[in-house]
């Protein structure tokens, strides 16, 4: 079964690097 919180932490996730990513470099 698939968590709600497994899945709002991956989109998260996945926003935080992709903001962070370009922040970075």
């Amino acid at each position: 079964m698939w968590d709600t919180s497994s899945a709002l932490a991956n989109l998260f996730n996945a926003l935080c690097v992709c903001r962070i990513r370009p922040a970075v470099r």
